[in-house]
């Protein structure tokens, strides 16, 4: 009470409360370094997709007669012209699937470079892909081997081993790090 006696009694004056502003924007950080190489991988593993497209676009037809023998020798019965037409198919389809994973994978480097962690999920799964199209890719190659001086038979080896690289240094702790920093 009050020395007076008039009242309730006044209340405590309020704590001195201070307001201390909150970022939720971090500022931006480079990329690891190993971020770099990764690309760097994904981009000779696309120099290897060219240099291997471009040696099946100049020697094509000993390509295509290589494969329709091989073909012709496993099925004897196969008239040449069903032959002719598996061999184009697939030689297109196989083409146009690796220029289609690689414009996906190229893609996804960006985005990954942006900070995407889900670019990265996405990378992982073209590249296992990619890397289970190549092998597929250097089987069905196999009667040709020797067509562009080999190229056609270790382009594909090569541009496997620049992917297992690069997504593996994609999923390094720094990189991890860092997507975990930018989210």
């Amino acid at each position: 009470m009050d020395s007076t006696g008039d009242g309730p009694p006044s209340p405590p004056p309020p704590p001195a409360y201070t307001s201390v502003p909150r970022t939720f924007h971090r500022e931006p950080t480079a990329p690891p370094r190993v971020l770099s190489w990764a690309s760097r991988c994904w981009f000779a593993s696309f120099a290897a997709l060219a240099i291997t497209l471009i040696n099946a676009g100049v020697a094509r037809s000993a390509l295509r007669s290589a494969l329709e023998s091989g073909l012709a020798a496993q099925n004897p019965g196969t008239s040449a012209q069903s032959i002719s037409d598996t061999v184009l198919l697939t030689l297109i389809g196989c083409a146009t699937v690796a220029v289609l994973l690689a414009l996906g994978e190229g893609l996804c480097m960006v985005r990954l470079h942006a900070g995407s962690s889900g670019a990265r999920t996405l990378l992982a799964a073209l590249g296992i892909l990619n890397v289970v199209g190549l092998v597929v890719v250097w089987e069905l190659l196999s009667d040709a081997g020797s067509v562009a001086g080999g190229a056609l038979r270790w382009g594909p080896v090569a541009q496997g081993a620049l992917i297992v690289a690069g997504l593996a240094m994609a999923f390094t702790p720094p990189v991890g790090r860092w997507l975990s920093g930018r989210n």
